[in-house]
């Protein structure tokens, strides 16, 4: 997940952490001093005037395994000559398919107890 703040100046967003947010957190509660790379003005954050944005992976993750899907089910209908081994292959990449999106969902439930814990 990507921390970010929003210049006071030019409103230019400024990165201020990604990845585990528990740590930064705790780093928050006092204030992060950031400076502006594009005006040169020193913000101040703090944890109410941060915002949370998702990666583009994880927010594209039920498309990637739904296309994947479909093209691995329509190459092994061609390729493989019974349907007893179609059905393998989809109940094969069904699991790990399964497991991606369960991960994906606990990144988007961190985002939002991160914002909800804000208020």
């Amino acid at each position: 997940m990507k921390i970010y703040g929003e210049c006071s100046s030019c409103h230019k967003h400024l990165l201020i952490h990604t990845g585990n947010h528990t740590a930064f957190e705790t780093k928050l509660k006092t204030s992060v001093r950031k400076n502006c790379a594009r005006c040169g003005v020193t913000n101040t954050f703090t944890l109410h005037n941060i915002k949370v944005k998702s990666p583009k992976r994880v927010s594209s993750a039920i498309v990637e395994v739904t296309v994947t899907g479909f093209l691995m089910l329509v190459a092994s209908y061609l390729l493989l000559e019974n349907l007893t081994q179609v059905a393998l292959v989809a109940i094969i990449y069904t699991i790990p398919a399964l497991l991606y999106i369960l991960y994906t969902r606990k990144n988007f439930d961190r985002i939002q107890a991160f914002s909800s814990s804000k208020a």
